[in-house]
């Protein structure tokens, strides 16, 4: 019966380790499945993941000592602007206004607010106070730099009457490869006029 007794208890032991053992490799699994797998690219962090690359060097450029410098006058030459258009016009001093006053932490918030009543309708104020907590919808982010307004692009958008295209670009080093490259912020706007004078009214998601 000791026997009997004995044999069953070296059965039960055995069936709780494996009983352990299968319980502890399905939470290893679970911890594994949580982690991340790639590492975090540190464009991710600042906040450009957004903005789109629209050109990469070539390898000779990344061989030339002044390959910044060529980054930027290639994004001056893509520059487009037709200033003969009021509705342009206006964005292009709107847009030098508002960059002036916003690239700064330490801005006057009153200054930023006249440009808006002065270039904005009430509709557009109300959609960008209500989204601010996820960035300014004006410069598609958390942040701009003072030299944007000058490789600032404006194009009629043929989806819709009195829509616009804004297009900022901008050089930044990307981690991953290693060297510097143009990359692409866009705004879609809609406009109205009042008064004869054209307002940004919505920015088009």
């Amino acid at each position: 019966m000791n026997k009997i007794k004995k044999l069953k208890l070296h059965y039960f032991v055995i069936f709780m380790l494996v009983l352990s053992f299968i319980a502890c490799s399905q939470q290893k699994s679970k911890s594994d499945s949580l982690q991340i797998k790639e590492p975090v690219n540190k464009e991710k962090q600042n906040g450009s993941l957004q903005d789109e690359v629209i050109y990469d060097q070539s390898e000779e450029e990344l061989n030339e000592k002044n390959y910044r410098d060529s980054l930027l006058v290639k994004i001056i030459e893509d520059q487009y602007l037709d200033l003969n258009n009021e509705a342009v016009k206006m964005l292009k001093s709107f847009y030098t206004a508002y960059i002036n006053e916003s690239y700064d932490v330490s801005c006057n918030l009153d200054k930023r607010d006249s440009i808006l009543k002065e270039f904005t309708t009430e509709n557009l104020r109300k959609q960008v106070n209500d989204s601010y907590i996820d960035g300014d919808l004006l410069i598609n982010g958390q942040f701009c730099e003072k030299e944007w307004h000058n490789t600032m692009s404006v194009y009629e958008d043929t989806t819709g009457l009195d829509n616009f295209i804004i297009i900022f670009k901008y050089i930044r080093y990307d981690y991953d490869k290693k060297h510097d490259v143009i990359l692409q912020k866009k705004i879609k706007l809609h406009l109205i006029k009042d008064r004869n004078e054209y307002k940004i009214d919505k920015v088009l998601r």
